[in-house]
């Protein structure tokens, strides 16, 4: 007998010929499922309510980019001006030069990050001096537990 055409008379297990469950069937065998399993599904609310809060919440905040927004307005009330603001950015003499400066910078950083750290384990990974090898590993892993405050200071 084909799985897809099982139908019973009471109507409870019924497959449709498009493979799927009734909805109304899916629903029910959720809501027992959930039941079952309210423990391990509640654990999950802190993580949605994590979500809610700074990720789905600061999206009413980009509105300030399509609006004429002050300091003593608020969001609700600042008048709407859709691309003005945007057309003003594009249209300075300086924006794009700016783009480019911090195109260049993060460049510069991923290559300096990225490049001179590789170089310096290999470098550190020949040397043959077991003692001196260490000093240099904790020399140069010591900026990361020490404050940029104290190191500034000094």
């Amino acid at each position: 007998m084909d799985k897809l055409a099982v139908e019973t008379s009471t109507g409870k297990n019924t497959i449709h010929p498009n493979g799927k469950k009734p909805i109304e069937q899916r629903v029910k065998e959720f809501v027992v499922d959930y039941r079952r399993q309210w423990e391990i599904q509640s654990m999950i609310i802190p993580g949605i309510i994590f979500m809610i809060i700074f990720c789905y919440v600061p999206i009413y905040g980009l509105t300030i980019a399509f609006k004429n927004y002050t300091v003593i307005d608020t969001l609700a009330t600042a008048p709407w001006v859709g691309l003005d603001n945007f057309r003003i950015i594009w249209s300075d003499k300086y924006f794009w030069d700016a783009v480019v400066n911090t195109l260049g910078i993060s460049f510069l950083k991923l290559g300096i990050g990225f490049v001179i750290p590789i170089i310096l384990a290999i470098m550190i990974y020949e040397l043959n001096s077991g003692r001196f090898k260490k000093f240099v590993q904790t020399v140069s892993y010591l900026p990361h537990f020490l404050s940029w405050i104290v190191l500034g200071a000094c």
